[in-house]
């Protein structure tokens, strides 16, 4: 059975016990109430306006720099560990593909529970830094505009001396 026909058909299984809630669209997803977001930046701009804990599964380039921006920086996310066979695997024989998805597993149900743990330390700092930001990203005025304005009231205040 080829690598496709068996990812389709654990994503149906997936989706069937109720372990997966909504759709998955270019490397993203919901788990539990979590945003799983491979970190490109319109997937993650997608993902910082929900107001699901988000969970951060970067594969390379700039994902691997968006996620570290999000998860340590601005903490806004919990970023998935990944062990250097899954980093280095160049070999994507099926194999090689089940050896990945052993290794990275445990690490992605932890992301997820410490994404998820409200009461927890991270958690909460996590949840409460992505409502700071999903607000300032949907403020009424727009974030675009209140540049323009905060430039705008700058070229006034140098004006005035």
């Amino acid at each position: 059975m080829g690598v496709e026909i068996r990812r389709r058909k654990r994503w149906e299984e997936l989706k069937q016990a109720n372990q997966i809630v909504g759709g998955r669209c270019q490397g993203r997803g919901f788990v539990h109430g979590g945003f799983v977001t491979h970190c490109r930046s319109s997937s993650l701009a997608e993902a910082m306006m929900t107001e699901c804990q988000l969970v951060l599964l970067p594969n390379d380039g700039d994902q691997i720099i968006n996620a570290r921006l999000t998860g340590e920086d601005l903490k806004i996310g919990v970023e998935v560990e990944k062990g250097p066979l899954v980093m280095t695997a160049m070999d994507l024989t099926e194999p090689a593909i089940e050896a990945i998805l052993s290794v990275l597993k445990p690490h992605f149900i932890l992301a997820v529970k410490t994404a998820m743990d409200e009461n927890g330390e991270v958690g909460k700092q996590v949840k409460d830094n992505h409502d700071i930001q999903r607000e300032i990203l949907l403020m009424k005025q727009g974030l675009e505009s209140s540049y323009i304005y905060g430039f705008v009231h700058n070229l006034h205040d140098l004006l005035k001396l």
